[in-house]
């Protein structure tokens, strides 16, 4: 099907052997209806077990698909996450049209053969209907939301909001693949404590928000939110990508709650796609991570337009495996706030390296404030092409920096890449780093000598030592002499 070998069709006739509908499977290897002996009904619609299927890339993980018997629409699908899961070779047939999964060998948020479990309802993958989930439902209770009613809602257009006190969890292989078309609903996942996101999900255009520690004023039930820190994960190697629509993961700062019921922790993101993306941590560890590590592929998170970053700090870090590089890039702009430190750090392999990119535009980055001033720090790796650098405009843009000290942000006079060299620094038309001093309740105001372009420049707080890097031949001038003066829902 489609050039993929041993997909497997469905096809569903009349008595009179005149094609119904037909359904595919999605990758190679899956052999979507095989097994026909180890397929029963629960309900009207009928499940289709193959424990040996091969799919997402791997060797005989296991894939289990729901479809409607009236159209041969997908319901359900999910898939083993690991080659020789088998998944679906062991159920078990329960009381009123349910099946219970088992599988004591699947890897689960990075713990290896740490099993799982669920149950496959009548009505799709659970007890969560085709509509939104409150903060109010099921108080005490875990509520399972099958993949099926959620497309049901975002193919249509429809919007949804799913909601729980404590986390949300996207299971593995449960991928959200919206085809509506362009025409994809929006969908909005708010936690009290986590959101981890272990499968790919495709809007097909409409926006997705991503909130954990959400507030009590909010919505968030505060005796039903466990205690422990508040995180986003996004699983190594999987995607999420919103086409034309938002896309905005934000840890809040679980106002309304006290103590280990509002701690914030870390987003951590590897692969991300949208129009506009931003990414906010008000938590109480506010740190923002983009890691390459695990991938083998790299990370990447993008947006066509607009890349912002709200955060304590921010860490784009390449891995130590080749390949497993580290991306932020923006469109039109970048433009990065932070309470703390910026760390831009290459790997010890070759192309691993580490970027933070505005395609077209301009690169701003504001470490700490007036009164706590950060640092940014660009750390080329060991490995080959390891670079850590930041880049605007493919060289012809502006990149402004505020920080208490730029550490490797000499300007870059060529290209960084695919030199054979590993560089730090900053490859740019225009380079403007203002130091800022702890205690300084004001910038200096100071002016920019005007200089043959590429420039660099680099202003000083009063009190400070400011310190322009060089780079040969670049006609760099300081203005620091101047003297005038920013799923799965528990609980």
């Amino acid at each position: 099907v489609g050039g993929l070998a041993d997909v497997g069709t469905l096809i569903a006739t009349d008595a009179g052997l005149t094609e119904q509908w037909r359904t595919s499977g999605i990758a190679a290897g899956e052999r979507l209806g095989a097994v026909f002996p180890d397929t029963f009904n629960t309900g009207p619609d009928p499940i289709f077990f193959d424990s040996g299927a091969d799919t997402n890339g791997l060797t005989n993980n296991g894939s289990i698909v729901k479809v409607s018997q009236d159209t041969g629409a997908e319901i359900l699908r999910v898939a083993g996450t690991k080659d020789n899961e088998f998944l679906g070779s062991d159920r078990t047939n329960l009381a009123g049209n349910d099946v219970l999964i088992r599988s004591d060998s699947a890897d689960v948020g990075g713990l290896v053969d740490a099993g799982r479990a669920f149950i496959i309802g009548e009505a799709g993958g659970g007890a969560g209907p085709a509509g939104n989930v409150n903060f109010g439902d099921g108080l005490g209770s875990s509520q399972n939301v099958s993949v099926g009613s959620v497309l049901t809602v975002l193919n249509s257009g429809g919007h949804l909001i799913l909601q729980a006190n404590t986390d949300i969890t996207l299971a593995l292989g449960a991928n959200l693949l919206v085809s509506a078309g362009g025409t994809g609903g929006d969908l909005t996942l708010q936690a009290g404590r986590s959101v981890v996101l272990n499968a790919d999900i495709f809007t097909d255009n409409g926006d997705l928000t991503v909130v954990a520690n959400e507030t009590a004023a909010n919505g968030v039930v505060t005796a039903d939110r466990v205690a422990g820190a508040a995180h986003i994960t996004q699983a190594p190697g999987s995607s999420i990508d919103t086409g034309m629509g938002d896309l905005t993961l934000t840890i809040a700062n679980g106002a309304g709650r006290a103590g280990a019921q509002a701690q914030g922790g870390e987003i951590s993101v590897s692969n991300l796609s949208g129009y506009n993306v931003a990414l906010n941590n008000f938590g109480s560890d506010g740190s923002v991570e983009v890691s390459g590590a695990g991938t083998s592929t790299g990370a990447l998170v993008h947006a066509m337009d607009t890349l912002t970053v709200d955060a304590g700090d921010l860490s784009v870090l390449a891995g130590n495996q080749s390949g497993e590089s580290a991306v932020l890039k923006g469109g039109n702009l970048v433009d990065i706030h932070t309470r703390g430190d910026v760390r831009v750090a290459g790997g010890t392999a070759s192309h691993a390296f580490a970027l933070v990119e505005s395609l077209l535009g301009n690169v701003m980055i504001e470490a700490g404030d007036l009164l706590f001033p950060g640092t940014v720090s660009l750390i080329q790796g060991s490995g080959l092409d390891a670079d850590a650098v930041i880049v605007a405009g493919e060289g012809l843009g502006t990149v402004h920096i505020q920080a208490q000290s730029c550490v490797g942000c000499e300007r870059i006079v060529a290209p960084p890449f695919g030199n054979g060299a590993t560089d730090a620094g900053i490859y740019a038309g225009e380079v403007v780093i203002e130091t800022r001093v702890s205690g300084a309740q004001e910038l200096i105001d100071a002016s920019i000598n005007a200089v043959t372009s590429p420039i660099l420049s680099m202003l000083s707080g009063e009190g400070g030592a400011g310190q322009v890097p060089s780079a040969p031949g670049d006609g760099a001038e300081s203005g620091g002499d101047e003297e005038d003066e920013e799923l799965q829902c528990s609980g």
